[in-house]
């Protein structure tokens, strides 16, 4: 890490196996459902361009720009070191064995998102059986105190088999192979989404049924608020009882605030109430961006 020698051999090996990377997405439905959601829901914010880049981009990687990334970011001024553990005299640890020539500060890049004005729907077709659908809204950054009510949502609608989403759509209507919902929210940017597969002419109804499902939170009783409350909580402790999970959330929380947050998670999802859940989908829940990769 603090001496690299980025030899030219290894870094044409390493874009051979990125580019194997980037094929293996785009060629996996599951998988690239998400790239056009992401693609198409920011009109602004970086996340709309996929993790793994370009093609081309990687192909025309040389040394020289390698380098100059490592340069400019792998930067003491942008590193947080997480060690969870027992771990004797680790500060001295750390002092003695991350030593770094000093490097200019980089300045830290904000990006604010404008909530969507109207639907969007994006559609590709491919020679596959099934279609693979992603319905979403843009929501807020973890920092704001609106993502932990939509924390609380993604557990009513979107925990295993006992979510509102997997009961309606699979078990009683039979209409998606796999649904589920995803709560992102990072340091500038937020959204909520529904993902299905199903058959390319059920697609309009399962839309609709999951409209609905959102629609029904206006409803939510307190016992259904708590049970997801409860899921997420065990959820939580769970997560952070292992060492690794713990380490790499702490890096998580103080990128986006402060690491002593981790330890306010819990008590902000015990204080959302069913009117916070109307609140938050009537503010967020009104202009979709429905990505759909279409089998035949």
């Amino acid at each position: 890490l603090q001496n690299p020698v980025f030899d030219q051999k290894n870094i044409e090996k390493e874009k051979k196996i990125v580019i194997k990377e980037i094929d293996l997405v785009n060629d996996e439905p599951r998988f690239y459902q998400w790239i056009l959601f992401e693609k198409n829901i920011f009109d602004k914010h970086p996340s709309k361009y996929p993790t793994y880049g370009d093609k081309s981009v990687i192909q025309n990687l040389t040394r020289k720009k390698v380098l100059d990334y490592y340069q400019k970011y792998y930067n003491p001024n942008n590193m947080i070191v997480s060690i969870v553990g027992q771990v004797k005299n680790w500060r001295n640890k750390v002092e003695k064995k991350f030593i770094f020539q000093p490097r200019k500060p980089i300045p830290e890049k904000k990006y604010t998102e404008p909530l969507a004005k109207k639907n969007k729907i994006k559609k590709q077709k491919r020679k596959i059986a099934n279609t693979y659908c992603v319905l979403g809204y843009k929501t807020v950054p973890r920092t704001h105190p609106d993502s932990y009510i939509l924390e609380v949502i993604s557990g009513i609608l979107g925990r295993g088999q006992s979510g509102w989403m997997f009961q309606e759509i699979r078990s009683k209507l039979g209409l998606a192979y796999e649904v589920g919902t995803q709560h992102a929210c990072d340091g500038d940017y937020g959204y909520f989404a529904i993902y299905l597969s199903t058959d390319r002419k059920k697609v309009p109804i399962a839309k609709k049924a999951v409209l609905k499902k959102l629609n029904d939170l206006n409803n939510l009783s307190e016992k259904e608020l708590n049970e997801s409350k409860t899921y997420l909580e065990g959820n939580y402790l769970l997560e952070t009882e292992d060492n690794q999970k713990l380490a790499d959330a702490l890096v998580f929380w103080e990128q986006v605030e402060k690491a002593e947050q981790i330890t306010q998670y819990i008590k902000k999802i015990k204080k959302v109430s069913t009117k916070d859940i109307k609140r938050v989908i009537k503010k967020y829940f009104k202009n979709y961006c429905l990505a759909i990769v279409e089998g035949s």
